[in-house]
């Protein structure tokens, strides 16, 4: 059974947030980000200066983005989760995920959907 290892970490019009990795087994770090009417979602998201993963997006006609990161075995410790490369976008916010017991490889169905019908959603 995959667990949340503490809370979920928000932050919203911030491109950094402090989150603590707990020594665990298994260790999985999630990332969504989502932004309402931007010119662009994230060009990447770091954990203390590593790069996470891009396994999935969604942009609608109106340039609303939703975005999956992840990250296999993150470091143990309390980080910084830094994502770059947003742009013009009138309001953005992200969640992190501090997940144990995970399968460690990345999500494989990465995709990219671009939805004209005005709402943006993401299965993965």
């Amino acid at each position: 059974m995959i667990l949340l290892d503490g809370s979920v970490v928000t932050s919203e019009n911030a491109t950094t947030k402090s989150v603590t990795v707990a020594s665990n087994t298994n260790r999985k770090l999630v990332v969504v980000f989502t932004s309402h009417q931007g010119t662009a979602g994230p060009s990447g998201v770091t954990f203390n200066g590593v790069a996470l993963t891009k396994v999935a997006e969604a942009i609608n006609a109106y340039n609303e983005h939703v975005s999956h990161w992840e990250l296999v075995a993150p470091d143990v410790g309390t980080f910084n989760v830094v994502v770059t490369g947003v742009g013009g976008s009138d309001w953005f916010a992200f969640a992190v995920y501090s997940l144990y017991n995970a399968i460690q490889s990345l999500s494989s169905n990465f995709s990219t959907i671009i939805n004209d019908s005005g709402g943006a959603s993401l299965a993965i």
